[in-house]
């Protein structure tokens, strides 16, 4: 195999790793801000029968 054609490859399977962590952070946020949307304005009646 020749050494150029070793150095694309090896730069494909790079960008593809770092493209797959940069998703699993975007879906990591997405789900944490839903569970936030959900449980914020539980907390925020919460906080009304106190007042």
């Amino acid at each position: 195999m020749n050494l150029g054609r070793t150095l694309v490859v090896a730069s494909n399977v790079f960008r593809e790793v770092i493209r797959d962590r940069v998703l699993y952070i975007i879906g990591f946020f997405a789900l944490a801000m839903i569970a936030a949307a959900v449980l914020l304005p539980e907390v925020a009646a919460g906080n009304e029968k106190k007042l």
